[in-house]
């Protein structure tokens, strides 16, 4: 749902092959544990300028965290650029070939996105794609000691070209969206990791 006006497309499933090496941003306070480790969000950029994942461990069992990240009326609620969705088409859920509508912000600016649902298998993956950009867009859920390892991944269609960047930093103000959509992405896992944790809280 960190869409581009029209210019980001988003696949979930991160193929790299052929690509540049691998480079990683980490934060500064993290432990140097490949940015997995619990209380911290780490994250990957691929040279190839198209895919960037970041991953959190959270204490709450993927079941649980499955059913957040599906809820798309709550997205909102962690992510910093989108205000929640609605499935639409008769659509009722996430299942593959359900569609949504995701109403994103960015400053004065506002626009809508319609989604598809490419995967959906429960405590396990998320995926789906924006239909305008071709973005696709991958949540997965793994068992780990503690809780469950999440990782967001994204994939855009092709790199943005100079008029798609002149056009996000004229409406929004970004002059780097790749860069920009993977701040997203650990912002929206430490909020979902906040918001889950909170729930088990007695």
């Amino acid at each position: 749902l960190h869409s581009p006006i029209r210019v980001m497309s988003v696949t979930i499933d991160h193929s790299t092959a052929g690509s540049a090496p691998t480079r990683t941003r980490r934060d500064p306070a993290a432990p140097d544990d490949g940015g997995v480790a619990s209380g911290s969000v780490g994250g990957a950029m691929t040279g190839d300028g198209r895919t960037g994942q970041a991953s959190v461990t959270v204490g709450a069992d993927p079941a649980v965290l499955w059913s957040m990240v599906t809820d798309i009326t709550r997205m909102g609620e962690w992510s910093p650029e989108n205000e929640g969705g609605e499935w639409i088409d008769g659509a009722t859920g996430a299942v593959v070939g359900a569609r949504f509508k995701g109403r994103n912000r960015r400053g004065r600016s506002k626009w809508s996105t319609t989604c598809e649902v490419t995967e959906a298998e429960p405590g396990r993956s998320f995926a789906f794609r924006t239909l305008s950009s071709k973005t696709e867009w991958r949540y997965r859920f793994e068992a780990v000691d503690g809780g469950t390892l999440v990782i967001e991944s994204f994939e855009m269609d092709k790199p943005l070209g100079p008029f798609s960047r002149w056009l996000t930093k004229v409406t929004t103000g970004v002059t780097d969206r790749r860069a920009d959509m993977e701040d997203g992405v650990r912002s929206t896992l430490a909020r979902l990791k906040a918001a889950a944790e909170a729930d088990r809280r007695p």
